[in-house]
């Protein structure tokens, strides 16, 4: 039976890696031997966790400090990783908006557009192609719960990820025959410092409400990796899922917006 490191080493590309569930993602890849390219805006964030991952699962890392938004951002990431034997890719890099759709800036909501949707899109292209020469490896697509359903109040984040979960499952179909397995992973609420620091919404009402540990997250997701297409980690969230359509009348955002 092949093993996760000949299956998708020697590098893996983990893009939006420098907190939370990407970050959590990053060590879990790493503990079983792959190598890694960290790749988000905050260098130094990046470097930290480098260091840390070197020196607890002795293996080689490399940085890539880099802002998704800016216009060359794909072919600068795409020649930063020209030398390396990339055999997984993730996508973790995202942005969350709140609030009603026609009072946010509407620079705000193309950006947003333009992380969640044309970035991924553009990125599983110039890697995937990779990927499909090489005829093995592994794309791990991290979308959202939100995604399941729509979200007023979240209406473009909601969009985005479930654009992202659609797009990941087609593509699971189609390099099936090509040796790379495609996950879709669709967290439920999640505690990492974007979710807490998100604009307009204020997460200390969502009462009676657990947040599951990024650890927890991406132990499900990376275990998930060939076996499955899509993944919502938690067994509550699952549970939860089948509800999301009847929250529409008063959505859980509309109680959280500040």
């Amino acid at each position: 039976m092949t093993n996760f490191k000949d299956k998708y080493g020697h590098y893996a590309l983990v893009v939006g890696a420098s907190a939370g569930i990407g970050e959590a993602i990053a060590k879990e890849i790493a503990s079983r031997g792959v190598n890694l390219v960290l790749v988000a805006r905050r260098g130094d964030r990046l470097e930290a966790l480098a260091r840390d991952v070197m020196q607890n699962f002795n293996v080689q890392v490399r940085c890539v400090a880099l802002d998704l938004l800016q216009d060359d951002a794909i072919d600068r990431l795409d020649e930063a990783v020209a030398d390396l034997d990339i055999g997984l890719l993730v996508i973790n890099a995202a942005t969350v908006l709140a609030g009603s759709f026609l009072k946010n800036g509407y620079e705000q909501e193309t950006n947003l557009i333009k992380l969640n949707v044309q970035m991924p899109a553009q990125i599983v292209h110039r890697i995937g192609s990779r990927l499909k020469q090489q005829r093995r490896g592994g794309i791990l697509l991290v979308s959202s719960l939100a995604g399941n359903a729509p979200t007023p109040y979240q209406a473009s984040y909601a969009a985005s990820k479930a654009y992202l979960s659609s797009f990941g499952q087609a593509l699971a179909y189609e390099l099936s025959s090509q040796g790379v397995d495609v996950l879709v992973v669709a967290p439920g609420a999640t505690d990492t410092e974007g979710m807490r620091a998100t604009a307009n919404i204020d997460y200390t009402k969502m009462k009676g409400v657990s947040l599951m540990k990024p650890e927890a997250v991406a132990k499900e997701a990376i275990e998930g990796l060939g076996k499955q297409t899509f993944s919502i980690p938690g067994a509550k969230n699952r549970i939860g899922a089948s509800c999301l359509a009847c929250c529409r009348e008063r959505p859980l955002c509309e109680q959280l917006v500040k």
